[in-house]
């Protein structure tokens, strides 16, 4: 179903569409260089963006379960929403390069697709997606382990009190 209702009105499920047009092989991607070139930079972009706020949420427990007030006081409305800007920024700028090394391609000689250009572009598209799979899983790994020990500090610490 493309339309849902909701609320008494109707509203447009674009992942719902995106499905029907790859069964029909309507991919705009394939089409249009800047289709594809957009479409590379949007993937790419909101791709990094959530594994980096999970991040930043691991390091905020890290920050409230410590018994130091001043890293406590990180913890905060605002210092989250700064965080939260500057890492969209950084995706958003970091991951321009999808969109001007992309590029519509021929693959097998039988259908077209939207990648990475080869060359440079390509090699750095493979290390980076080795890195931003080892980065964000070691950092949260890190903070986790941290947030543990503050945790078992803390209990260790009212145990004492009793």
């Amino acid at each position: 179903m493309i339309f849902g209702p909701t609320h008494g009105q109707e509203e447009w499920n674009f992942h719902n569409l995106l499905t029907v047009f790859a069964g029909y092989e309507m991919d705009f991607a394939t089409k249009l260089t800047i289709s594809c070139s957009f479409q590379m930079y949007l993937s790419y972009v909101f791709t990094a963006i959530p594994s980096y706020l999970l991040i930043m949420a691991s390091l905020d427990r890290m920050f409230i379960s410590s018994s130091n007030v001043q890293i406590r006081q990180r913890s905060n409305k605002r210092f989250a929403l700064l965080i939260i800007i500057l890492i969209c920024i950084f995706w958003i700028l970091f991951h321009l390069h999808a969109f001007f090394f992309s590029e519509i391609q021929l693959v097998y000689g039988v259908r077209l697709s939207c990648t990475t250009c080869s060359g440079i572009p390509s090699s750095f598209i493979s290390y980076y997606g080795l890195i931003n799979a080892i980065i964000p899983t070691t950092l949260m790994s890190l903070f986790e382990i941290q947030t543990l020990r503050n945790t078992v500090k803390s209990l260790l610490m009212n145990i004492s009190l009793l």
